[in-house]
């Protein structure tokens, strides 16, 4: 058996330390690579690039995300756990927005929603303004909502 080494080195450019006692071998033939596979998954402890902290990708995330998810085997995360969490979290706010605004013949209950994912992405740090801020501000002064003030006060 050959001598784990870490796979595709130039993968982890936010690379901070290299974990070798937590090390299992890879399964190539359930990876989606096109030259070679992962033949050692390799702990590794990496920078997020969002909140700069340290975080580990360890063997056991690896195998999930190469062999059980099948992700390219050169992808590798840039952001924590935490960090991922939150950038889903305002993803999934901005795909429930387009969906309302999308709707012809707006309720209170479609501005009310508007006004409460507004709130949810405010919280997140997000910057509303522009086009979409004007929408959202035209939807807090039709809508009854609790937070319609804020999102007033805060949205551009």
């Amino acid at each position: 058996m050959s001598r784990p080494t870490l796979s595709r080195p130039w993968r982890f450019g936010n690379l901070h330390e290299i974990n070798r006692s937590d090390v299992l071998p890879g399964q190539s033939g359930a990876q989606n690579y096109t030259v070679v596979g992962i033949q050692w998954h390799i702990g590794v402890i990496l920078r997020c690039k969002k909140c700069r902290k340290t975080f580990e990708f360890t063997v056991e995330e690896q195998r999930h995300w190469y062999e059980k998810l099948r992700f390219w085997a050169d992808s590798v995360p840039v952001e924590c756990f935490e960090c991922r969490g939150a950038s889903r979290t305002i993803v999934n706010f901005h795909k429930r927005l387009s969906k309302v605004l999308a709707t012809k013949e707006m309720t209170i209950g479609d501005y009310n929603e508007i006004v409460a994912i507004a709130e949810g992405l405010l919280l997140q740090g997000v910057q509303l303004g522009g086009r979409l801020g004007q929408k959202i501000r035209m939807a807090a002064k039709r809508a009854d909502h609790r937070s319609r003030v804020m999102v007033l006060e805060r949205v551009k």
